[in-house]
């Protein structure tokens, strides 16, 4: 049965265990339960303290990754530049249609944006 190395990050540090299974998939469900179940047995390198891991990789023997999960939070910060700039366009297309400002979609979106870009709505 193949070695499957897995990375568990964290915003600050990460961990690696080794686990053998019949495929990458399998090894990262034995490492997604690893963690439910031992994560004190996890040597974590610290940048600076402890978080909830957000990202799970396993590599092959080659050092290829071949299966990753991310966590919802760590999946949305990732897509948020895609999200903010859908955001804008879909406010452009919104306002060609109501120019009155008696959206509440365009309202919503004013909103999300200012705060996305740190202003007030």
């Amino acid at each position: 049965m193949p070695t499957y190395s897995a990375d568990f990050r964290t915003d600050a540090d990460y961990a690696t265990r080794r686990f053998k299974a019949r495929s990458p998939q399998h090894a990262l469900k034995i490492a997604r339960a690893f963690y439910d179940g031992d994560t004190e047995e996890l040597m974590f390198q610290s940048y600076d303290g402890g978080h909830p891991v957000n990202e799970i990789s396993v590599y092959d023997e080659h050092g290829d990754e071949v299966a990753l999960w991310q966590d919802d939070d760590l999946r949305t910060r990732l897509a948020a530049r895609d999200l903010l700039d859908a955001g804008e366009l879909a406010l452009r297309e919104l306002r060609g249609f109501y120019n009155d400002g008696d959206s509440e979609a365009v309202r919503v979106l004013v909103a999300a944006i200012a705060r996305a870009k740190g202003r007030q709505p």
